[in-house]
């Protein structure tokens, strides 16, 4: 595998967008979704269930119903391991079963350094740490002014489908609304799944007609959106992050958005917000390790039992590493049905982001 170069220059060439669009593919997810587990008798994201007459029977022969079930009536989650949280194969074998991981947010820059300028944010620690971690696929996310999107491509792109690029985008740097729309369609050109817009970085108004805009561009194109919730700027007073969820969702509705880092103290409002807006996932990054120890636990457990097919689980790496935030997620969902971590885990992002 031929690796980013860091010292490229960020100017996109034809030839480039053409190799990501081959390399990352723009599309639903087709069909029922399947257990985000590794075991010889479940099949694996992306394939097709083998045949009634030759699917394992409860007994471990040939000639089973060939319907596989919920994951989640068969057993709980058990006590944090290594590299996963397992539990009893449903299917035959009685094996121990480890769900595969998803991340949802993590991080890089050409040079390595971060907005903290003490965390390592080079391709290579990335790389090592989703390695620790036993990360199956990871969000690759742009953010304007730290990380051009052609590197987040790069990085993709080297990574065999394992990274998801996310463009970075900053509508308020765009000069009217023609501008956004081709901005949008130039990141959907240049093959990557999403955009990413984060109002207090860039200090912008989430509910300006701009934001707006590209929410629905990005709609149009069959982009995820990524929209960072932790809104507060020091500049001026903003709205409360539910309130702005709320309008996002109904001025934009149908576009398919993650809600990056679930509003942090404001989880629980946003999440009776994802309820009520199909489209809408919430993401735990950040507020996972952030507010440790707060009451917000008992929120998180709340959703995760509640809402599991709407819950992603992120690091933000580098500010924290994978192996972190998701030993932290599953100290939080011990006790969970299995069916539901394996949903939280993996399953609700390769429904988002199918594999090829």
């Amino acid at each position: 595998m031929t690796l980013p170069n860091p010292a490229t220059s960020s100017t996109s060439t034809p030839h480039a967008r053409t190799a990501s669009r081959r390399s990352i593919p723009m599309r639903r997810c087709a069909g029922p979704p399947l257990p985000a587990v590794g075991c010889c008798c479940l099949p694996s994201i992306g394939s097709r269930p083998t045949p009634p007459s030759a699917t394992p029977s409860r007994s471990g022969r040939p000639g089973g119903s060939g319907r596989l079930g919920r994951v989640g009536r068969v057993g709980q989650v058990g006590r944090v391991g290594q590299v996963g949280l397992g539990f009893m194969c449903p299917i035959c074998c009685g094996r121990k079963v480890v769900v595969r991981r998803f991340d949802s947010l993590v991080h890089v820059t050409r040079d390595g350094r971060w907005m903290n300028r003490r965390s390592d944010a080079s391709h290579a620690r990335l790389m090592l740490e989703l390695d620790r971690a036993a990360i199956a696929r990871a969000c690759l996310v742009g953010l304007p002014g730290v990380v051009d999107n052609q590197y987040v491509l790069e990085c993709a792109v080297a990574s065999n489908g394992r990274l998801v690029p996310i463009a970075g985008l900053d509508p308020s740097r765009c000069p009217h609304d023609d501008a956004v729309l081709e901005e949008v369609a130039a990141i959907a050109g240049d093959g990557f799944a999403g955009i990413k817009l984060h109002p207090r970085l860039n200090g912008y108004d989430p509910v300006g007609a701009p934001c707006l805009q590209a929410i629905r561009a990005a709609s149009k194109h069959r982009l995820i959106v990524f929209l960072d919730t932790l809104f507060r700027q020091r500049p001026h007073a903003t709205g409360h992050a539910a309130d702005i969820v709320d309008r996002v969702a109904h001025e934009c509705a149908g576009a398919a958005i993650v809600l990056l880092h679930a509003g942090g103290a404001a989880l629980l409002e946003l999440a009776e917000i994802v309820r009520l807006h199909p489209t809408l996932v919430l993401d735990l990054s950040f507020t996972l390790m952030h507010y440790e120890g707060s009451s917000l636990d008992t929120d998180i457990r709340w959703v995760m039992r509640r809402l599991d097919e709407r819950i992603v689980i992120g690091s933000d790496m580098p500010e924290y590493t994978p192996a972190d935030a998701f030993a932290r997620a599953e100290h939080l969902a011990e006790g969970l049905p299995a069916g539901k971590w394996a949903n939280i885990a993996y399953g609700n992002l390769a429904r988002l982001f199918p594999a090829d």
